[in-house]
């Protein structure tokens, strides 16, 4: 898949959200976790040295406040101040025992730096000071071991975050390309569908989940739109049949008629007319017929062979040439200097040549110049038909390659609005972009028109 589908894609999209939100959520799980450890680290902390407070200051006796500050430097010789301190002071702030200098200190609970003992570093204290008597106590712990847990927890995290995250990526993809396996088979079978295979269906896997329940609904409609298509197909079918016979016995009774030595001269002139009126809707049904044959065998090209398109042209420009100059006008070809072959059908390309030709001398006038030019441009074989005549205005250039669909000033000529659509019916087997476009474009009176056939574009469409 492409990249910029593969950014489009519904199921990359799905995958992208639902890896999203669960980075969202885990990092807001991996935050709360780190925050709600150090809480608990630093309570721990703090209860630990109320707990000695307490057991210190019990030892006072006032009535030998001196043996108290003796047991303060006794219990503060036996810890290393870069893990615990103990400072007794008097009212003033003056040091009177512990492993510290004296440092103001707030009454009640608080959180310092002490500069004056490193280790390479400022070093972080929980303390907690209160009044022993006339005297300040204040007992402190080194955050170094929380600090340290701390940093073992959010590496943890990290890792455990990366792990999740690795995790969550595989998922994604997972799901994206489970999505996919799942709504390729609905997307193949609708560009089947749309290529004239009504008898493709999506697969089913009997899961009965949603996507299961929806390719059933699909199917359902298209068994539906199958049978309506074949039954529009057999009704055309059926009547083109049905009246093809009675007409062409009509047309024989009417010849035979206007055979007899006994009839007029004014009533053969009108059997005539009236055996002409039947040629034309006997044409014009075998037109019909011949384009739902093509449209009926869109998928079926095992019949096709190697055409040179340019010795199609010139075969064509054989044929019509005297044509051209019995109605007053010229046909040219300009062939490519060598062979461009297609796969395709031999006889329904000359149709589909023939088709543009004769269209093109029964609308346009005397002393137009008709050219058939074949070429391969970027490695896509194309034949232009063009000429410079009235042309086609632009707005109506999809619409006269309809069926039976003829412009106003074209009502008065002969024909029956078929030869367009057999050309595109016939383009589409093949493959092939029918383009309409004017051939002068700055002169709005014979702006002519060029109609282009471009063919799907081959590797080996140009052989010597």
């Amino acid at each position: 898949m492409h990249l910029d589908r593969l950014y489009r894609s519904t199921a990359v999209k799905l995958a992208a959200i639902f890896f999203g939100l669960f980075l969202i959520l885990f990092l807001i799980a991996t935050t709360a976790s780190y925050l709600l450890v150090s809480h608990e680290l630093t309570d721990a902390v703090d209860d630990r040295i109320r707990a000695e407070y307490k057991i210190i200051s019990a030892q006072l006796d006032p009535e030998v406040p001196e043996n108290f500050a003796q047991n303060v430097q006794n219990l503060s010789e036996l810890r290393d101040p870069q893990l615990g301190i103990l400072l007794l002071t008097d009212k003033d702030g003056e040091r009177l025992a512990g492993n510290v200098e004296a440092f103001p200190v707030e009454d009640g609970g608080s959180f310092s730096t002490l500069p004056q003992i490193k280790r390479g570093d400022d070093y972080a204290y929980r303390l907690y000071s209160r009044t022993v008597g006339d005297m300040q106590l204040t007992v402190g712990q080194s955050l170094e071991d929380s600090h340290e847990l701390l940093e073992i927890t959010l590496v943890n995290l990290a890792w455990t975050s990366g792990i999740a995250i690795c995790l969550a990526v595989i998922g994604a993809i997972l799901l994206s390309r489970k999505v996919q396996q799942r709504l390729r088979p609905v997307a193949d079978t609708m560009n089947r569908i749309a290529g004239g295979d009504l008898t493709a269906r999506i697969p089913r896997l009997k899961s009965a989940d949603d996507l299961d329940t929806l390719s059933g609904s699909i199917n359902n409609a298209l068994d539906r739109l199958g049978l309506l298509v074949n039954g529009m197909q057999q009704v055309t079918t059926d009547i083109a049949h049905d009246l093809k016979t009675p007409l062409n016995r009509l047309s024989i009774i009417i010849e035979e008629a206007a055979q007899q030595e006994k009839a007029s001269e004014m009533i053969a002139s009108k059997l005539e007319a009236a055996q002409q009126e039947c040629d034309n809707i006997n044409q014009t049904f075998e037109a019909l017929l011949r384009i739902a044959q093509i449209e009926a065998s869109t998928r079926n090209k095992s019949h096709f062979t190697k055409v040179d398109l340019s010795n199609l042209i010139e075969t064509v420009a054989d044929i019509y040439s005297d044509v051209a100059i019995d109605a007053g006008m010229s046909l040219h070809t300009t062939p490519c200097h060598e062979p461009i072959f297609i796969e395709g059908d031999e006889r329904l390309l000359m149709q589909m040549l023939v088709n543009l030709v004769e269209n093109a001398i029964r609308h346009c006038s005397a002393h137009t110049v008709i050219t058939i030019t074949v070429n391969l441009d970027d490695g896509i074989p194309a034949i232009c038909v063009a000429d410079n005549g009235p042309g086609v205005p632009e707005a109506e250039r999809e619409n006269v390659l309809q069926r039976l669909y003829r412009l106003e000033q074209s009502r008065t000529t002969s024909g029956n609005g078929l030869g367009l659509a057999l050309v595109k019916a016939i383009a589409e087997l093949h493959d092939a972009q029918v383009r309409l476009s004017d051939n002068n474009p700055g002169d709005q009176e014979k702006r002519g028109l060029q109609v282009r056939i471009a063919f799907p574009r081959k590797s080996d469409s140009k052989m010597t």
